[in-house]
């Protein structure tokens, strides 16, 4: 009896790493990759911040929105769609923190997350990439972060370092992000045609 006790715990611990390490078993917030924002958010609220926020990618396949959070985790999220999906379907979702001018802090709880990833999921692989940020032409933006791969897509954990221009015009802060990508909006961000 205790043996097939052992054999089923060692059982769910694999079957708990296997889900995890597929994408769309991961949420932000209670959102996941693949879904649809509709199973969150009404039409009238997607539709206030798609006219409100909505940042489009250069080739305008993909637009980025911000919406409130209904939690403490985030300062906000923001998800990518695709402008002429009528079901919202999320081919991104990021949750963000605001770090004003506390890059040190930024970094602190960075490591953090870093570490939950790793125990979480072990075999993950994942690279360090510190980068200037391609939507700040002027390359006075830094990004510093972590790429996580999976079969189905991505995760991102970077801090951002705003440029004192771009957060002028903006107003943006350096924040930190922890974000899912789908395979196909990961892809398109490595193909250097998103900014």
């Amino acid at each position: 009896m205790r043996k097939f006790l052992v054999f089923i715990i060692l059982s769910l611990i694999q079957l708990n790493s296997v889900l995890a390490e597929n994408l769309e078993n991961l949420e932000i917030s209670g959102i996941s990759v693949g879904e649809s924002l509709l199973s969150h958010y009404s039409k009238d609220e997607i539709q206030y911040s798609i006219k409100n926020t909505k940042n489009f990618y250069k080739d305008k396949k993909f637009m980025g929105i911000t919406l409130p959070t209904n939690n403490n985790e985030y300062d906000k999220i923001q998800v990518v769609l695709k402008p002429s999906d009528k079901n919202y379907k999320i081919f991104s979702i990021s949750g963000m923190m605001n770090f004003d001018s506390d890059m040190i802090g930024c970094k602190k709880k960075m490591t953090i997350i870093l570490n939950d990833i790793k125990e979480s999921i072990p075999s993950i692989k994942f690279q360090k990439v510190d980068s200037i940020h391609g939507y700040d032409k002027t390359g006075k933006s830094m990004t510093y972060g972590y790429l996580f791969y999976f079969k189905n897509g991505a995760i991102d954990l970077y801090c951002t370092d705003w440029g004192d221009k771009i957060s002028a015009e903006k107003n943006w802060v350096d924040n930190l992000r922890l974000v899912l990508h789908s395979l196909e909006m990961r892809t398109f961000l490595e193909s250097g045609d998103a900014f």
